[in-house]
């Protein structure tokens, strides 16, 4: 589906730049749906150039919208991020918090969006210390949307997770694993990808403890969830099978 998008999207780009530029906000939206579309297909560089587009049309043009300037400078900070350009994508990202931070209550979903972005870019540059800072941030944002725990809180705890797991904070990184878990269960049930990317982080953290057999355990538990959903010839299932490798090397 989103190869079809990108191939409709490119097609319909240059079809309208024959007739007229696309410096109208209505190609500054195609062009970031387009960035989102190679995005998602995995293609981080190829993002980055449609989010860019976007982003400078949508600046001379915005005038006092600056609502729309943070989003395309907050999409284009998660894509740098893609290609490890992570001090460009703090420059970015840094952009699009200031903008949302002047109205934080009503900008609360996207600076939690925000403050995820910037997390993964300072652990990219290996700030652990400050991407902690701002996934707890993210957590707590994301925690004050809505009563009840959510998908989105439960990423947030993920990600949280992973910084604490990386500066060896193993406890605290499986304590959040398994919250994210007890959200992300009873909605999605026990076989589905997200579950098995938590199993298989949760699997991480004994490995690097050196508690094979719960590695091993949590690693098999991943396994099985990835055979169901996309059979054993899918990379990620291969990729499962690395990670039960390096237990015993």
């Amino acid at each position: 589906a989103l190869n079809e998008a990108v191939r409709v999207g490119e097609w319909l780009a240059a079809a309208l730049e024959e007739i007229k530029p696309l410096e109208t906000a209505n190609g500054a939206f195609l062009l970031n749906e387009l960035g989102r579309a190679y995005y998602g297909l995995g293609t981080p560089r190829e993002a980055v150039r449609f989010f860019q587009r976007a982003l400078d049309i949508d600046e001379s043009i915005s005038g006092n919208d600056r609502a729309l300037v943070a989003k395309r400078l907050n999409n284009l900070s998660l894509a740098l991020s893609g290609i490890g350009d992570y001090p460009k994508a703090l420059e970015n990202g840094g952009k699009a918090a200031g903008i949302w931070e002047k109205k934080p209550v009503e900008n609360r979903h996207r600076l939690a969006e925000c403050y995820s972005n910037l997390a993964t870019a300072y652990r990219g540059l290996g700030d652990l210390i400050t991407a902690e800072t701002y996934s707890r941030k993210s957590v707590d944002l994301f925690k004050q949307e809505d009563e009840k725990p959510n998908q989105y809180v439960a990423s947030a705890l993920n990600n949280l997770g992973a910084i604490l797991a990386q500066s060896g904070q193993y406890k605290e990184a499986l304590a959040c694993y398994e919250a994210s878990l007890s959200i992300l269960k009873p909605v999605l049930g026990e076989n589905h990808s997200k579950i098995a990317a938590v199993l298989s982080n949760i699997g991480n953290v004994w490995n690097q403890r050196r508690n094979r057999l719960k590695a091993v355990h949590y690693y098999h538990r991943m396994l099985s969830i990835i055979e169901n959903v996309y059979g054993n010839n899918h990379p990620r299932y291969a990729a499962g099978l690395i990670n039960v490798g390096t237990v015993w090397t």
